[in-house]
Parts: C-alpha cells; sequence; structure tokens
C-alpha cells in the first residue's frame, strides 16, 4: 500500500509534461482546421483577426499569422479542459501515464481549473522553475490538486503516438470542407502564336483592341476562319441586373460558336496573401512576394497608358517568379507529396489550401477543374478547364478560366465552346489566331484613342461603345455605320452559303443586339438615330425573310 502511495506522490518531470502538452498541441491543430470548415468559427476566427489586427501591425507581426495562432490555443485549452473534466487529465497526458491527486471529482474539477491557469501562466515558463527542483509549481499548489505518476511503465504509449499525432496535425489544412483534398499536376504550357506563312495575305490581318478586355491582338482571325460579334447579357449583381457584354464568336469551319466573357474583378496581391496565413516560413520562401504584398498598393495600381513603358513591369520578375512557385506549390500539394512540401516549404500547410480554395472559387462553381499554367502573348495565366454536363445553367458545356498571375490588377477571362471534338478544335484555333498574339494591358487604362473613321471600329471595339452609358455625336455615326455594314454583310456570307448553324447563332445575336439598342435609346438622351433604327429594322426584316434581293444574292 505505500509503495503505491509512494507512487502517487511521484511528480511528473518537466519533460514529460512537455511532451505531453506538444500532443495535446498536435490534437488541437487537427481540431482547429476541422472545425474552420464550418461558417460560424471561420467567421470567427476573421472578427478575432480584425480585432487583434492593429496590435500585430504595431509589433510588425501578421494579424493572420497572430489570429490563427491565438484561435489555436484557445482549442488546445477547450480541448484540454473537456478531456481533463471527463477524464481528469489531458489526452496525452493519459497516454504518459499520468493523473491528478485527490478524491475522483477534484481531479476533474481540480484539473480543469488547473487547465484554465495554465493557459494565462503556462507561457510564462517561468513559473514551472520549481519542477527542476521536484517541487509543485504554483497552479498546482493553488488548485490542490497535482500531476504524478500512475505508473512509470506506461509512458511508452506517449513516445509511440506522440511523432505520429504531429505528423498527422500538419495534414489538417487538407481536410477542407471535411473532404481530403488531392494534389494536382500543375503543367506550363505557350499557346502557340499565329504568325505569317509563306503565301499568307497581310491584308487579312486586322488590329483588334478592346479597353474592356484589357488586350490588343493583331489577327487574320486564322484567314477569316472565325467571326466576331458583339453581345450582351444581364447579369444579377447584388440583387440588381446588369449589363454585361461578351464576345461571341462562330468558327466557319466547324459550324460552332464561343464566347469570351470578363468575369471576376480581383486584386491579386490581396488574393495571395492568404498564404501568410498560419506560415511563419513564407516570408523566407516566397521573399519578393512577401514585400510586394505588404507594399503601399499605390504602386500596383492602375495607370493612365499615357504613362505606359514597355520594358518597366509594375510587377519585377521575381515577385512574378514567386507567384507561380505559391501557385503550384499550392494546387500540388496533397497527401501524396507532403513529406516533399514540408522539405520544401516547411510544416505550415494552411496558407498553400487557402490560396488553392481562393483561386479555385473563381471557376465555376459544380465541376473540379483541370489546372494548368499557360503563357498567351504577354502574359501569363493560371487556366481552369471544366466540362459540364447538357443541363448546366451555362450557355456553353466546355468552360476555360483564365486568371492573369503577372498583375495586381486582374480579372477572370471566360471562354465557352460547345462540348465536342469541333468545340474542341474550336477553342484551340481562336486561342492561338486571337488570344496568343495579344498585348494585355490589366495595369493601365486609357489607351485605345476614339475612332475616327468607321473602318476603325471592330466588333471587339464594338463592344466596348455599346457598353458605355452615352458617345458623342461622331462616335455614334461611326458606330452606326460600322453595325450596319458589318451585320449586312454576315448576314449576307450566311445566306449565300446556306451556313444554318450561322444563321441561328446571327438570329439570335441581332435579337439580343436590338433590345439593346432599344434600351439605350429610351430615355431623354438617344444614343441612335431614327434613320439607323429603321436601317436595322429593315435589315432584320431582311434576314428573317432570307429576301436575296435585299442582300443583292
Amino acid at each position: 500500500m505505500s509503495k503505491n502511495a509512494s507512487k502517487k506522490t511521484n511528480l511528473a518531470r518537466p519533460w514529460i509534461r512537455f511532451l505531453a502538452f506538444t500532443g495535446d498541441l498536435g490534437l488541437a491543430h487537427l481540431l482547429s482546421f476541422f472545425l474552420l470548415s464550418f461558417p460560424t468559427i471561420a467567421f470567427f476566427e476573421d472578427r478575432l483577426i480584425e480585432s487583434i489586427k492593429p496590435i500585430a501591425l504595431a509589433l510588425g507581426f501578421s494579424p493572420e499569422l497572430v489570429g490563427f495562432l491565438i484561435f489555436w490555443h484557445l482549442m488546445t485549452m477547450i480541448l484540454r479542459f473537456i478531456h481533463t473534466f471527463i477524464f481528469g487529465v489531458s489526452f496525452f497526458e493519459h497516454l504518459a501515464g499520468l493523473t491528478s491527486t485527490g478524491p475522483w471529482w477534484w481531479q476533474r474539477l481540480g484539473g480543469g481549473a488547473r487547465v484554465m491557469i495554465d493557459s494565462v501562466m503556462g507561457p510564462f515558463l517561468v513559473f514551472d522553475l520549481p519542477l527542476l527542483f521536484n517541487k509543485v509549481t504554483l497552479k498546482e499548489d493553488l488548485i490542490g490538486s497535482k500531476l504524478v505518476y500512475r505508473g512509470r511503465k506506461k509512458d511508452w504509449r506517449l513516445y509511440f503516438f506522440l511523432p505520429l499525432t504531429i505528423l498527422f496535425s500538419f495534414s489538417g489544412p487538407l481536410f477542407k470542407d471535411l473532404t481530403l483534398i488531392d494534389g494536382l499536376i500543375v503543367s506550363f504550357e505557350n499557346i502557340e502564336k499565329e504568325g505569317l506563312k509563306a503565301g499568307d495575305d497581310f491584308s487579312k490581318f486586322t488590329s483588334y483592341g478592346s479597353e474592356k478586355f484589357k488586350l490588343k491582338t493583331f489577327s487574320s482571325l486564322d484567314n477569316g476562319r472565325f467571326s466576331l460579334f458583339p453581345d450582351f447579357e444581364f447579369v444579377k449583381v447584388k440583387k440588381k441586373k446588369r449589363l454585361s457584354p461578351y464576345l461571341l464568336i462562330y468558327d466557319h469551319a466547324n459550324k460552332t460558336t464561343g464566347e469570351l466573357k470578363v468575369g471576376l474583378k480581383i486584386y491579386l496581391l490581396d488574393l495571395l496573401k492568404r498564404g501568410e496565413r498560419g506560415n511563419p516560413f513564407f516570408r523566407k520562401s516566397f521573399p519578393a512576394l512577401h514585400q510586394a504584398i505588404h507594399s503601399e498598393r499605390a504602386g500596383f495600381a492602375e495607370k493612365p497608358f499615357s504613362t505606359f513603358n514597355e520594358n518597366r513591369s509594375l510587377m519585377n520578375p521575381m515577385i512574378k517568379d514567386d507567384i507561380k512557385n505559391l501557385i503550384k506549390a499550392s494546387f500540388e500539394l496533397g497527401m501524396g507529396n507532403i513529406v516533399g512540401h514540408i522539405l520544401t516549404y516547411g510544416p505550415f500547410l494552411r496558407g498553400f489550401i487557402e490560396v488553392r480554395n481562393a483561386l479555385i472559387s473563381l471557376s465555376k462553381p459544380g465541376v473540379h477543374p483541370e489546372v494548368d499554367m499557360i503563357t498567351m502573348g504577354n502574359m501569363d495565366f493560371l487556366s481552369f478547364r471544366q466540362t459540364f454536363s447538357d443541363d448546366i445553367p451555362f450557355n456553353k458545356q466546355v468552360v476555360s478560366t483564365y486568371i492573369p498571375i503577372g498583375t495586381h490588377n486582374s480579372f477572370t477571362l471566360e471562354m465557352g465552346w460547345d462540348k465536342s471534338l469541333p468545340g474542341a478544335l474550336s477553342s484551340k484555333g481562336f486561342r492561338e489566331s486571337f488570344l496568343a498574339n495579344g498585348e494585355w494591358f490589366f495595369d493601365y487604362y486609357d489607351f485605345f484613342k476614339r475612332p475616327r473613321l468607321e473602318a476603325e471600329v471592330t466588333p471587339f471595339y464594338a463592344i466596348d461603345l455599346l457598353a458605355n452609358q452615352s458617345f458623342e455625336q461622331p462616335t455614334q455615326e461611326i458606330l452606326e455605320e460600322f453595325l450596319y455594314r458589318y451585320y449586312y454583310q454576315k448576314c449576307r456570307k450566311a445566306i449565300q452559303s446556306e451556313d444554318k448553324a450561322m444563321i441561328e447563332g446571327l438570329r439570335y445575336n441581332i435579337i439580343r443586339l436590338s433590345s439593346i439598342i432599344k434600351v439605350k435609346n429610351e430615355g431623354k438622351k438617344k444614343n441612335f438615330s431614327a434613320l439607323f433604327l429603321n436601317q436595322w429594322k429593315e435589315l432584320w426584316s431582311s434576314f428573317q425573310a432570307q429576301d436575296k434581293n435585299y442582300f443583292n444574292i
């Protein structure tokens, strides 16, 4: 009996206490990410970060990192308190063969109080110094409940489970929305450009530009294979309908139609700042990007085109390389390469998963995308390709979302085609003949002058003009001349070639365009003349009737 009493009064050694606490930290780390899958808990963490932001910044620390460390500490305290209240000691203290002194009920009540006090006093190691001299700590003396061995031979379980728990806890960020995230292979692709070949007619090449798409390109549209049309749709923005222009594309060779749209506005550095969350090694792994993230945003703000210098980008090559490496590491991270990732970037995975999830949220919902990095013209893009079933609420079944990753002032580009082999060939051909030749100006505005002649207007630029609230009379006249001439030629070509797919596509396009013309001519400000409206109505009626005399066929 005295022998057993002797064992019960044998204080737990400092090293064993530290290892047990480390194990509880590992469990709480895993629990933290499990709980962050729930919106309420994620919102609590966001509010916590906002509340400590001024203090963290004043001390020179990342608010996201400090906020998560506080959240993690709270989860550790709660986990230890619950287990102690039920069993008298925390989970890893139990594995180490430790118990609390006193009656069974006080082991639980007193042990819970000890955990609460330890959550405040624990970080200050001075309060644990008496343990080095086999003395009771202040918190144990105040509570009247000590941590002692109940059996020295049982601590083998601590040494067995502790390393497994720590390794497993680092994978916590991979459990997003209660499912395990797996890595994706991210390849790099340089889209081939359309160029002049022997026998090509240089007169077929035209300069296309759009302020809306931030693009200027020089293309023959694959020697007239593709036709472009301005088109519009209504989208909901904060429960209000907003007019959204896009480019309608028709492939005469494959009889398919595609769409090119401007999607969501992105401020890339703000999005990539998520990579710092819970990762104290972020600055070391991505030094140039870290510096850019914490720089004044004025240095990366959009600028007038008059300040453009083609030898100077708002982001230097080192920042762009860091962005590529961060995105690649974020998407390739999974259980299959977790060891290699930890050896390269450290054991803190949350920031990588945050970046990955934020970028994926920019694609269409419902289908997991294929991911690549591509170069089109003078810009690198993150590419998401998604294939949907036939009953999707989108116009096209195959949607590619492109995110520029060489600029802070970014937005998504969405290109959609039909789910078929001809659709895939059309998508590839249009990228190579139009987008790959492009110069992208995401960091600049006002880089296109108003047209002086109708011949200077293209369908691409007509989108910009039609998207304006109003325009001056010279521009109005030029736009009217372009719309009538262009659609007359396209309608004539469709009827003459008896291209049923083009006739059907033109019919819906003209209906939508007519509704936009009507909307823009309502109210006091008339954007179109009565003469044009009559001509447009006559063109539409003749096309509907397929009047060959009207189109000189």
